[in-house]
């Protein structure tokens, strides 16, 4: 009987659809070729996810070779020769490090460090008052005293870089100048998260990098450095615990793992990078104009102060990017628990290949130069630390004009993009910890007027020197504040009520979950949180904390506790105690009155 059935024509396409049907019905091995098929699909697709990943980790860098690295490179180079490479390195590891546990804090949660900083202490059960006083607000004045020290570090290497590219500009000049860097901010800033303004200058920056640490290598091979003392100086040794060193090394530790970089990491890691672009634009073109236009710069340079007024304004049709732990909330889409595993592995590999492909080269590059040239050179004709003044006229004397031009306006390049990513992270700071809500560029008036001021007197009063002196003075204040910064980022990265997602067992149940977090079951605000930016707030989180009981009681699944390893989390509080002890052997010795 049944094989006088006819039997309807299937294609080729259709055979291989059944096929891989049963296959899966039936648990039965693949072919070989639907085999290698799929693998080069998976391969094809996680290279573009990845790209989608590129352009946070270039910017991550750029913080990691700021114009104070650059300083305290040099200074470490031409006082102690190589025996600081160590501290280089460690420091560059310690950033990795540090940078993806803030990463993976805002990619698991949902939350930046600044917003679970406030849910642990504003609204505690006893004594609220006494832990919002005590520890809340001043690790949140704490917070802005190292991103006015950031800014100050952006304003002296900018203002050093226009004297490199305009001799005859006096330095107040150029520090009088990097004021009208607001200007930029409006013109090429944009905080509703489009991609193209974002990507152009990240390309921008990009290139600019690719210019600095192709002009290092050469000047490193110029140079002919001792490539077996080179090899030791990466070696720990005890020249990093003498007093004099000590002062260097933590202004490099300072310079490298930045504090505002571990808000500004676990913020930026709360966007959903593999939205699909049809569904981010449908809400973001109608309402959000891409600021880096030349309609927008003819506009900023015509009517600057008209300009100003408007963007001291909230936009209220401004509008977040899509965060990770909406998708399937708000779109219906797949899990949490996928997204969140995908962006945890593109994210943390974006950061450590991105550090340690650019910033731990052009670092160590920086230190080799000022070694070899510096330290090891007895036909050296003037005597003291080497500064930026130093590098250039090394660059033009080594390499030629060309080169020395890239490196001053890399240099300037590199100070006014970390300006931007310090204003990124003074909003997120002060939306996190306060809740407070102001437009960038009154971010940016304010850390600016506060770096500005003392900029001025010492570029008047001491000139080139008097400012080399002030940016190794910035490096070492944030190497002070950075344990109130990474402190709290091993505490929560290794609580396992934090670090955890709940995942639904079968696709109804999957249902049940995105019901129960439907947005009007999570009351006005929550619901509207994708519509006005006023309501992007840690509510939201409290409501979502709340919630994770019912998840357990509504739903058939498990909680994923997607913490560290413990020996992550045992290496970050060895490097934790080992920076408060050094930061404590210099405070000490500074109020000794001893030389450091």
């Amino acid at each position: 009987m049944d094989s006088d059935v006819q039997r309807p024509f299937l294609s080729r396409e259709d055979t291989d659809d059944a096929e891989e049907h049963i296959n899966n019905r039936q648990s039965f091995k693949y072919v070989r070729p639907v085999e290698r098929r799929s693998f080069l699909k998976t391969v094809k697709q996680n290279i573009t996810d990845h790209f989608k990943f590129v352009g946070a980790g270039i910017i991550a860098a750029v913080s990691y070779f700021d114009p104070g690295n650059w300083g305290t490179d040099l200074a470490a180079g031409s006082q102690y020769g190589y025996s600081l490479l160590g501290v280089v390195l460690l420091a560059s590891l310690g950033a990795i490090l540090y940078q993806i546990l803030s990463c993976r804090l805002g990619i698991v949660t949902g939350l930046d460090l600044a917003q679970h900083i406030r849910l642990q202490l504003h609204n505690r059960e006893k004594n609220p008052m006494i832990w919002r006083w005590m520890v809340l607000y001043p690790l949140y004045v704490l917070a802005e005293f190292s991103l006015v020290a950031t800014d100050l570090s952006e304003l002296l290497g900018s203002a050093i870089a226009l004297n490199l590219i305009f001799p005859f500009m006096p330095l107040w000049v150029g520090v009088s100048l990097t004021a009208l860097d607001v200007l930029i901010i409006l013109a090429m800033y944009n905080p509703s998260g489009s991609s193209r303004s974002m990507h152009i200058f990240e390309g921008i920056i990009g290139v600019m990098t690719i210019a600095v640490f192709g002009s290092f290598a050469v000047l490193v091979i110029k140079v002919h450095p001792e490539w077996s003392e080179v090899m030791r100086g990466f070696l720990p040794n005890k020249l990093a615990f003498e007093p004099g060193a000590t002062y260097i090394s933590i202004g490099i530790i300072g310079a490298t793992i930045m504090p505002h970089s571990m808000f500004l990491g676990s913020k930026l890691a709360t966007a959903d990078r593999l939205a699909s672009a049809s569904s981010v634009n449908s809400s973001q073109t109608s309402s959000n104009e891409d600021r880096f236009s030349l309609s927008n710069i003819e506009e900023t340079s015509r009517n600057p102060l008209e300009y100003v007024a408007k963007a001291m304004k909230q936009d209220p049709d401004y509008e977040p990017s899509p965060r990770i732990g909406d998708a399937d909330v708000y779109e219906g889409g797949p899990g949490r628990l996928p997204s969140i595993l995908k962006h945890l592995k593109h994210g943390s590999w974006d950061i450590a290949l991105s550090l340690l492909t650019i910033a731990v080269p052009v670092n160590a590059a920086i230190l080799i130069v000022a070694s070899a040239t510096f330290f090891n050179n007895p036909n050296r004709d003037s005597e003291g630390v080497a500064d930026l003044f130093d590098a250039h006229d090394l660059i033009l004397k080594y390499i030629g004009k060309p080169f020395a031009f890239i490196f001053a306006f890399a240099l300037l390049c590199a100070g006014q993009s970390a300006s931007i990513t310090a204003t990124q992270a003074s909003q997120a700071v002060s939306e996190g910890f306060i809740n407070w809500k102001s437009p960038p560029i009154l971010r940016r008036l304010i850390t600016r007027l506060l770096g500005i001021l003392p900029s001025l007197i010492i570029a008047v009063i001491a000139g080139r020197s008097g400012v080399d002196q002030l940016l190794n003075a910035s490096q070492v204040v944030l190497s002070i504040m950075l344990p109130f910064a990474i402190g709290p980022l091993i505490y929560l990265s290794g609580r396992e009520d934090v670090m955890r997602v709940w995942n639904p067992t079968d696709e109804g149940q999957s249902t049940s979950t995105t019901n129960l977090l439907d947005p009007s079951r999570l009351g006005p605000s929550h619901a509207h949180r994708r519509r006005q930016s006023e309501n992007v707030t840690i509510d939201g989180g409290y409501q979502q904390f709340q919630l994770a009981d019912q998840l357990q009681l509504n739903t058939t699944g498990q909680w994923v506790d997607l913490r560290p390893s413990k020996y992550i989390l045992i290496i970050s509080w060895i490097i934790f105690v080992g920076l408060c002890l050094s930061n404590g052997f210099v405070v000490v010795q500074v109020c000794r009155g001893k030389e450091i």
